[in-house]
């Protein structure tokens, strides 16, 4: 009988000693978090507009063939929940097909799920998001916390307002919509995600004081000290991790579309080593997971 509990407490300090949850960056904005039984995805967007998408000849649907190869190559024929920052091709056109391929649920505002419904395929499953309430997927609580989106180059608006009801699914029917961060919880630690380089600090619920994981977009930041100054030096998380800096107006390349214009990865990715030396920063490559969580040993 002692020999019978001694195993099975040594076998439960065991699984505690290796606990840890992941980040998978799937190119753009695309990242998944597992913590080996629960996988998120935000913002999954593999399928690319053309010359015809733009002209507003051509439906811009997502590529059903090209997500499930995505998914089959990254082992991820089963996904728990995904979420999107916002409407814009670049974050959401393959969030409906992740929920019907991976059998999904999609966490939606309205102008996500007006693109999704476009779809008439029930098996997509959705599940409307509310500010501020906390979502609880595994052993993960997941709050989305409502934010502004930049304006292009800090001079206009792309594809303001919502999303057309009745979408037919024009590359102009792309709206911003409603737009999101995400604190992630779990027994491990927090997690906070922002698609965009300008911080919200003061959506974030005054009860978190600690964020250990920051994954952040570093692209149409107005400089590199909105970076430096903002989620990282009021949290201090261990690793930093930057998304949303490769060209998404290429042919999907698994992570070697190029950089977009005016993004100059590595200075930024030096500059925050020197200016906080002891925290951890990640360059993210296609498909190769980051640990950023785990439990004390």
């Amino acid at each position: 009988m002692f020999k019978t509990l001694f195993f099975i407490l040594l076998s439960l300090s065991s699984l505690n000693l290796w606990a840890e949850v992941t980040a998978r960056w799937l190119t753009v904005a695309s990242v998944l978090i597992d913590d080996g039984k629960t996988r998120i995805l935000f913002d999954p967007a593999w399928t690319r507009p053309g010359v015809l998408h733009w002209l507003g000849v051509n439906q811009l649907k997502s590529d059903e063939t090209l997500v499930k190869n995505v998914l089959f190559k990254n082992k991820l024929t089963r996904v728990d929940a995904t979420f999107v920052s916002h409407s814009h091709f670049d974050h959401a056109i393959d969030a409906p097909m992740v929920s019907k391929l991976a059998k999904s649920i999609y966490y939606a505002d309205e102008h996500n799920e007006r693109l999704a419904l476009a779809y008439k395929d029930p098996a997509i499953k959705m599940v409307r998001v509310k500010p501020y309430k906390k979502i609880k997927v595994g052993d993960f609580f997941v709050t989305p916390l409502p934010k502004e989106h930049s304006q292009i180059l800090h001079l206009f608006d792309f594809l303001p307002g919502p999303v057309p009801k009745d979408t037919n699914l024009s590359f102009w029917d792309y709206c911003v919509g409603e737009t999101w961060f995400y604190l992630i919880e779990h027994p491990l630690g927090n997690i906070l995600i922002d698609q965009g380089a300008a911080p919200f600090l003061d959506r974030i619920p005054k009860s978190v004081v600690k964020v250990d994981a920051l994954i952040q977009g570093v692209a149409n930041r107005k400089n590199d000290e909105v970076v430096l100054e903002g989620y990282v030096k009021s949290f201090r998380p261990k690793i930093f991790i930057p998304i949303h800096f490769d060209n998404f107006f290429f042919e999907f390349s698994e992570g070697n579309e190029g950089l977009l214009p005016g993004v100059n990865l590595d200075e930024i990715l030096l500059k925050l080593k020197q200016t906080y030396p002891s925290m951890s920063v990640n360059r993210p490559w296609y498909g190769n997971p980051i640990k950023i969580l785990e439990a004390k040993r």
